[in-house]
């Protein structure tokens, strides 16, 4: 496979609360041998029973373990609702990837594809900050659900013939460029900059949003004790070397504020006192950008 050009591959772990893959190891120790980069992924059986999101998770961190250093981010597979209502499916979905962030200190990625999420997860907007897989088998630019700006992950089609592999298969693309992806699995430089650094004392992360190909996060952080708030965008990418980044923030009823330029690092600090008054907040790294609408109106 690897001959064959391909970068890299996503291994099946676990299903549900009790299935592991027996060839999970073998598939994951051959690919990083190949030079694929590589990650794991769990297929969501999701039930009503108490606990299940846990289990399934610790289960999940149970084979993959809880170090992933130089691997692809871990997947959620969202594929069946389990006859759980939208409301039931997107506290099942948030309690599971908080769970495996917890336990592996990495942001989960979320597979889905465009009717599963608008249909059974109600087209819910609350999971941009988790980097998208999209299933869309389709020739020109997959269908973006959910508020997310842009996909990560797309697999476009499930009839793709490769070296290596008898009969057909998925195949996905990364969007981004190879340093990025390697970024993305922890083969790139890091960040030294929080966004509770750039912000200053006091501040507190209330929402943020990934951005396309990993290049970048932006954070929307409040101050209880003067009812300010503050956006900065970090970059995952092309750190230390300058490149295009903005944040910016506009209290409803005024005018916005905006910090643009070629930055290093991050963009921002941008604050403005908004006690309950909506805002809305964005950025950018080159030209993946992301826009929220007014909220956080409290």
């Amino acid at each position: 496979m690897r001959s064959a050009g391909q970068r890299f591959v996503y291994v099946k772990a676990t299903e549900g609360y009790s299935y592991s893959d027996p060839a999970y190891r073998a598939n994951r120790d051959g690919a990083a041998a190949a030079g694929l980069l590589h990650g794991a992924y769990h297929f969501a059986r999701p039930d009503s029973g108490a606990g299940d999101a846990l289990a399934e998770a610790e289960q999940f961190v149970g084979v993959v373990g809880r170090s992933l250093t130089g691997q692809l981010p871990p997947v959620l597979d969202l594929e069946d609702d389990g006859g759980l209502s939208s409301a039931a499916l997107i506290t099942w979905t948030r309690t599971f990837l908080g769970e495996v962030e917890r336990l592996t200190g990495r942001v989960p990625v979320i597979y889905t594809s465009p009717s599963f999420w608008r249909t059974e997860l109600a087209d819910s907007h609350a999971f941009t900050r988790h980097p998208l897989w999209i299933a869309h088998y389709t020739t020109g630019a997959p269908s973006i659900p959910g508020g997310w700006a842009a996909y990560t992950f797309w697999q476009n089609t499930n009839a793709y013939s490769v070296s290596g592999i008898t009969g057909a298969v998925d195949h996905n693309f990364f969007n981004g460029t190879v340093a990025e992806l390697q970024a993305l699995a922890g083969g790139g430089a890091s960040n030294p900059y929080t966004p509770g650094e750039v912000c200053g004392d006091g501040y507190t992360v209330i929402d943020q949003a990934a951005l396309g190909g990993s290049s970048g996060t932006v954070y929307l952080l409040y101050n209880a004790g003067n009812q300010a708030n503050c956006v900065t965008t970090i970059k995952r990418t092309n750190i230390g070397t300058a490149s295009a980044t903005k944040a910016y923030l506009e209290v409803q009823g005024r005018s916005r504020v905006t910090d643009s330029g070629s930055f290093a690092y991050y963009a921002g600090p941008v604050r403005a006192e908004a006690g309950n008054t909506c805002v809305k907040w964005g950025g950018a790294v080159g030209a993946n950008a992301y826009d929220s609408p007014f909220e956080h109106c409290g």
